[in-house]
């Protein structure tokens, strides 16, 4: 029984309503997908992250060989089925005389593929985040001499404890008087002076993160030190030292709101953590 032709264009139209369901259904799919996929992660939690210290990772046992040839992706299911559909639809249109219909069927497949198309994402520099600008941190004001506010600062019993210093030593350096601090693009370096003319304390620094070797404060040798500015604007400062009493240093320089200046120490001796505070005030000019 022959098939009237009236109906052979509703039959490859039903063809391409399946095709273009299966096309949307996919489509729809694929946004739920990326509306349900989890936030990306703050720059300041993956900074934090970064900056907690992290196990160090263990050599694998046997390389993992990598194949250099590169992979088909494979085509999805609904979008065989769908092209499918399509060409049956204009195969049964070609060969009943439709040939009008058939080209309009391709253009609506024409068309529908660059709509998809379009709104596929892609890399774009406008979707990009920005990145930082390189902005130059202000040196602090720390330049200039400082008198040490005895009342405002932390004692330091417990790092001349850590460090076995002798009464003489203990002695000058309860009696500090203060800093005299010097501060440039390229340079940081301070000295200290005290009551006690014999005790002498002086390093010096390159802010391009170069290591210098600098006398122990201890007054035993030398140890090694480095100076850099931070984004925060304070100048740290960090060393170590060999025997006797191995250990290692942090020192945060940082101008305090009310103009004083602030010294943060924080000692690793002998498997302990010590941490202690010196505040000092601008010497005024005579």
């Amino acid at each position: 029984m022959r098939v009237p032709a009236v109906k052979q264009p509703h039959a490859a139209a039903a063809l391409l309503a399946v095709a273009l369901l299966m096309r949307w259904r996919r489509r729809g799919r694929a946004r739920g997908r990326a509306a349900t996929s989890p936030p990306p992660i703050a720059a300041s939690d993956w900074l934090a992250s970064a900056a907690a210290p992290q196990p160090q990772p263990q050599p694998p046992s046997t390389p993992v060989k990598r194949s250099a040839a590169p992979r088909l992706a494979a085509v999805p299911p609904a979008e065989a089925a769908s092209t499918l559909l399509v060409a049956a639809a204009i195969a049964l249109l070609c060969k009943r005389g439709a040939a009008d219909l058939a080209l309009l069927v391709v253009l609506a497949w024409l068309l529908l593929l660059l709509q998809l198309i379009k709104t596929q994402p892609r890399p774009s520099a406008e979707a990009a985040p920005a990145a930082p600008s390189a902005a130059r941190t202000q040196l602090p004001p720390l330049a200039g001499t400082w008198v040490k506010d005895h009342a405002a600062s932390d004692s330091m019993e417990p790092i001349m404890e850590a460090m076995h210093m002798n009464g003489l030593l203990r002695t000058a350096i309860r009696l500090l008087r203060g800093l005299e601090i010097r501060l440039d693009e390229g340079s940081f370096s301070f000295a200290a002076f005290s009551v006690v003319r014999w005790f002498k304390l002086r390093e010096a620094y390159s802010l391009g993160g170069g290591v210098s070797e600098q006398r122990r404060r201890d007054l035993r040798g030398r140890m090694h030190g480095a100076a850099q500015l931070s984004p925060q604007g304070t100048i740290l400062v960090s060393y170590k030292w060999g025997a006797p009493h191995t250990g290692r240093g942090l020192d945060e320089f940082s101008a305090g709101p009310d103009g004083r200046l602030v010294v943060q120490h924080t000692n690793w001796v002998g498997g302990r953590e010590i941490r202690y505070k010196q505040v000092y005030t601008r010497q005024q000019q005579r």
